[in-house]
């Protein structure tokens, strides 16, 4: 078998070298603006490219709690938009702290739907009125 360096220039600004197989992937089989680039395919996390902070500032800046998620050591720039690890966050209504996957808290802000489980009634309260 025979293998090619490539050298690939990619929208991400990040110059990759990538052994291709010859045999398996040729000129010919490639499509116009085909990306084989793991950053740019949101296949690995590039800080200040694809990670939720670079994409969602304004979420991270006021819902992102960084005492707790300091403390399980998650960085919001060296996590992408669909990592299903639950992390902390703080409501903006009623300021309590709430543990929610970043695909999960995406999807609801993108529904428009609260995604606060204090504010939808899905936990239990302190104090209960008869």
């Amino acid at each position: 078998m025979k293998y090619l360096l490539h050298h690939l220039e990619q929208c991400c600004g990040n110059a990759l070298i990538v052994v291709v197989n010859i045999h398996i992937l040729s000129k010919t089989d490639r499509q116009t603006g085909d990306c084989v680039c793991p950053y740019c395919n949101d296949k690995k996390v590039l800080p200040g490219y694809n990670s939720v902070q670079a994409k969602n500032p304004d979420l991270i800046k006021s819902e992102w709690c960084k005492l707790q998620n300091g403390i399980l050591r998650i960085d919001p720039d060296q996590i992408m938009d669909t990592d299903n690890r639950k992390v902390w966050w703080k409501c903006k209504e009623c300021g309590s702290n709430y543990l929610l996957s970043v695909k999960q808290r995406l999807l609801k802000e993108k529904r428009g739907h609260n995604a606060c489980t204090f504010c939808n009634g899905r936990r239990i309260k302190s104090v209960h009125f008869l």
